[in-house]
């Protein structure tokens, strides 16, 4: 694994990425991505592009527009033009704008990953900022509609995780 990741770590401290963008949400996005090489095939250039793309894909986030303007060009030096393109569009929000650039194949693995690595709870209450409510709604319409665009091919990671989240929901939701 290349040191990009570790680039996200002081970026997200010098840039101040909000609550459920963490470490620890990259280290799961990147340990997923690293999962889905074993049935991928991309060279070790692809490879370092999506990292960096990883590292820095919710450093240009909607939901923070503060941080838009104080990242935008911090991240396009970094990934190029196309890769800002990228990293603005993954949101599961937009999972319906399409890209046929010359990194689509990347775009979706980066997109997948960090869509896959969001079937937590934590993830829904960081999102939802603990309002229990939010969390409800957040979990049925965020949460569990995720799994239906996710190719098949990928289940055996994702389906851990989404058996996982509906149990501790189940948990949370009795409490």
């Amino acid at each position: 694994m290349s040191d990009y990741i570790h680039n996200f770590i002081y970026t997200n401290n010098r840039y101040s990425i909000g609550d459920g963008h963490d470490a620890d949400h990259h280290w799961e996005v990147v340990k997923i991505f690293h999962q889905m090489l074993e049935i991928e095939d991309l060279t070790q250039d692809e490879i370092d592009f999506c990292e960096k793309l990883i590292s820095v894909h919710d450093m240009v986030d909607y939901k923070y527009p503060e941080l838009i303007e104080k990242n935008i060009d911090f991240v396009k030096e970094f990934v190029g033009q196309d890769g800002l393109y990228i990293v603005q569009n993954i949101s599961y929000s937009k999972k319906d704008r399409p890209y046929d650039g010359p990194f689509k194949k990347l775009r979706d693995l980066v997109m997948l990953a960090d869509w896959i690595a969001g079937l937590n709870l934590q993830r829904c209450i960081d999102y939802s900022k603990n309002n229990r409510q939010r969390v409800i709604t957040t979990y049925y319409n965020r949460i569990l509609p995720i799994i239906n665009f996710i190719p098949k091919k990928y289940e055996y990671i994702y389906k851990p995780l989404y058996n996982k989240v509906v149990s501790d929901f189940e948990q949370y939701s009795k409490m």
